[in-house]
């Protein structure tokens, strides 16, 4: 080999050892950032992830959902579709801009970040259960909002929703477990199972506005809090409680077992309760505004505590085939109208304070009738029925 040959073939080892030991010195920094600062080789990993975004039409499987390493988002843009078949467990926020669609063929749980279907019109339709736990929760759904469920609906999160205006479509079973303080709302549920419903909500959960389709058999294990606008048979449990009740007109709400409420139950116009065992309104107020409204209590029918009666329609008929009982201690200076038909006992005033005034009172029983007024109890007309003897009691 010439001297020129020789000094090229030198030249070449020397730039190939100088790569060698360059590599070698970068693996040798890599491995001591690794050891000496681990936090450090997360963070440059976590930089390099990002949103999976949506435009037009796509379909995966649900890997996407419960990888934060990889993606730090879902997002759906506008008028955009995801199409997703398999189970979802999301422990991501997942956004749905205006017009976007999520349809996921299966299971759907949001155990992390936020469900968030934002945008107008946004639409989320899942074919079997959709749940919502662990620290996921609800956020800003938007009121023209539809979420479809073809199986049952569990809200068991320790954050509360926020802003849940939308349209709840749900073929199974309703249920509200939420593990932190406040108040979770749905605007507009309508429940379409074709068989009996349950209906589980926690105590300051409330449901804006209620529909029954298919089948109006509804089972309330615990508490309800609500506005009804369809007919309805309700189940209660043993220690049912009622927050709120409201009933729209023409609906007729039967309640088999006892009635307890801790506020308002409003009637409208030709509404009708019928309680197959006690009513009792021990808070809040019984409010029959609505022209021709009914209640009808196959038992007693009480009053107490801070518990009030407005009754302001003349034609408004609330019958009771036990005792009434009326021990309110909220101040009463009012004048309570429709016409009244005891089957029992009446024990008005116990703890009055102010002035109570019935329009009409009808005793019906067959037997001797009881009639127990405290000082401050007016009654417009007195009516006996079948019997015309009655122990009047005046304190």
């Amino acid at each position: 080999m010439d001297s020129k040959g020789l000094q090229e073939d030198r030249s070449k080892r020397g730039w190939q050892t100088l790569h060698f030991y360059k590599a070698m010195l970068l693996i040798m920094v890599a491995l001591f950032v690794f050891v000496a600062f681990p936090g450090k080789a997360s963070t440059v990993r976590a930089a390099s992830k990002g949103p999976y975004t949506v435009t037009g039409v796509k379909t995966i499987d649900a890997s996407v959902f419960p990888s934060p390493e990889f993606f730090t988002e879902v997002e759906i843009k506008n008028g955009a579709t995801l199409i997703v078949n398999g189970n979802v467990d999301s422990d991501i926020n997942v956004y749905i801009r205006d017009n976007g669609t999520l349809i996921v063929y299966g299971n759907y749980s949001q155990i992390g970040g936020y469900l968030y279907p934002s945008g107008s019109n946004a639409k989320v339709d899942v074919s079997g259960n959709l749940s919502i736990i662990n620290s996921g929760f609800l956020y800003n759904v938007a009121k023209s909002a539809e979420i479809n469920v073809g199986g049952d609906f569990t809200y068991d999160s320790g954050e509360s929703a926020r802003y849940n205006q939308g349209i709840w479509t749900v073929k199974g079973d309703f249920s509200t477990k939420s593990r932190k303080a406040g108040t979770v709302t749905f605007d507009t549920v309508y429940l379409t199972k074709d068989s009996a419903k349950t209906l589980t909500l926690r105590d300051s959960t409330s449901i804006g506005s209620l529909y029954l389709e298919n089948c109006n058999e509804l089972n309330v294990p615990m508490y309800f809090s609500g506005n009804i606008y369809s007919n309805a048979n309700i189940t209660s449990g043993t220690d049912t409680i009622i927050k709120k009740m409201e009933i729209g007109e023409r609906c007729t709400v039967n309640f088999n077992g006892n009635l307890i409420a801790e506020d308002e139950v409003r009637l409208h116009n030709n509404a009708v309760i019928s309680v197959s065992g006690d009513y009792t309104q021990r808070a809040g107020s019984l409010v029959v505004n609505g022209s021709a409204a009914k209640v009808n209590v196959d038992k007693n029918f009480s009053v107490i505590e801070s518990g009030r009666l407005w009754v302001f329609d003349k034609a408004a008929a609330i019958n009771i085939n036990g005792n009434l009982i009326y021990a309110s201690e909220a101040n009463s200076d009012y004048s309570i109208y429709g016409s009244w038909t005891v089957n029992g006992n009446v024990t008005v005033g116990n703890d009055i304070l102010g002035t109570i005034k019935f329009d009409r009172l009808n005793l019906t029983s067959k037997d001797e009738k009881t009639l127990a007024i405290k000082e401050g109890v007016k009654i417009n007309s007195l009516n006996l029925v079948n019997n015309n003897k009655l122990n009047l009691n005046y304190s």
